[in-house]
């Protein structure tokens, strides 16, 4: 009679575990998104960092992955230790919040690397990501809620994606928001009409290739990093950053990338920005930014003023949530550094403080 329940438990247990592979899988595949075509890869042969069917850096700050550095990436997937104990303050933003016609001047940093901006009448959303950072909701949750979700966002009119990782990409976003026109890096077009967005709304930037709406101007500049939504995507479609010009701002969003001699080089074509976005924390191995090099490539860029993202939404690097802006703000010295609530409207100019300091 023993023997019977065992083996029953087991093959209850056998079932349970394929139930959750195949829930697992759902999940995992809904979000994948379409990679380009064969022959659509082809076509980016023309293009001297494309090589051996696969885009790739023209500087070499590629990280080797060891065993310790994949212990750590398992910490990074389901560890949050590092989350404040206490909850952040954030602005709530709704709908009603923003008016029909975009100011002329303005940004809210709605958590980790998402933006939103109002520039010259146009609002542009870059990189939203108001949920987990990973295929799978329960793994790499967010250490503190998105102070807009998708349902609320205003009508968009340009929306910038500067690569497909997760924490820059989310399916849910793109299928969810009211956008007029989508901006993003070579090989990224399929996976957008995948997911039922109009081919018509689509253009795909290389690198200082430029795109102009409603007045701005959208140079896709060069960044270190990499790509892939699957091990069978790596590479398969661009990074990208941008230069964004208006007859009156010029605004640097740096998605994801490590240092390098391109920030120099960005900085003498557009002669200097009035604010550089440019992460200050990434994953174990990960080619991205740190504190003291993100310093160093807004000076290259001639940033008037800095906005540190990439922090404070998700267990990035396995240090206390707020380590990477307190280092950030102790070395900063000169350089004019944005700290604003998440959810807060702010510009160049604007006032802000080290809130993460009242936070336990």
């Amino acid at each position: 009679m023993l023997k019977t329940l065992i083996k029953r438990a087991f093959v209850y247990l056998i079932i349970l575990f394929i139930l959750a592979l195949v829930f697992a899988g759902f999940f995992i595949w809904r979000e994948l998104g379409k990679s380009p075509s064969k022959a659509t890869l082809a076509s980016f042969s023309r293009y001297e960092y494309f090589k051996n069917g696969a885009f790739t850096n023209l500087e070499n700050a590629e990280k080797k992955a060891g065993f310790k550095d994949l212990y750590s990436m398992f910490l990074y997937y389901f560890s949050t230790n590092n989350a404040p104990s206490s909850p952040l303050p954030f602005n709530h933003l709704l709908k009603s919040d923003f008016d029909i016609t975009p100011s002329d001047f303005g940004l809210y940093w709605l958590g980790h690397g998402s933006i939103l901006a109002e520039i010259d009448g146009a609002r542009v959303l870059v990189d939203p990501v108001f949920g987990s950072a990973s295929p799978l909701p329960f793994v790499l949750r967010r250490l503190v809620p998105a102070p807009l979700v998708a349902k609320n966002l205003p009508k968009i009119d340009i929306l910038l994606i500067t690569n497909d990782h997760y924490d820059h990409l989310e399916r849910s976003t793109i299928e969810t928001a009211f956008v007029r026109h989508y901006i993003v890096p070579l090989g990224l077009k399929d996976t957008l009409i995948g997911w039922g967005v109009d081919e018509n709304k689509i253009t795909e930037l290389g690198w200082w290739e430029s795109s102009e709406i409603m007045g701005l101007k959208i140079t896709a500049t060069p960044a270190l990093h990499s790509s892939g939504r699957s091990w069978f995507s790596k590479n398969q479609s661009l990074w990208n950053s941008y230069a964004l010009t208006s007859k009156s701002k010029k605004i640097f969003f740096g998605g994801d990338g490590a240092y390098g001699s391109h920030f120099a080089s960005i900085g003498r074509r557009f002669d200097g920005f009035d604010i550089a976005c440019l992460g200050i924390s990434g994953a174990p191995s990960s080619l991205s930014l740190e504190p003291s090099s993100a310093l160093r490539a807004a000076k290259d860029l001639g940033a008037k003023a800095l906005l540190p993202v990439r922090w404070g939404a998700f267990n990035t690097d396995l240090k206390p949530w707020s380590a990477n802006i307190e280092e950030l703000y102790s070395i900063k010295g000169e350089q004019n550094v944005l700290t604003p609530l998440l959810g807060q409207r702010f510009d160049e100019k604007s006032p802000t403080k080290p809130w993460w300091r009242v936070v336990r």
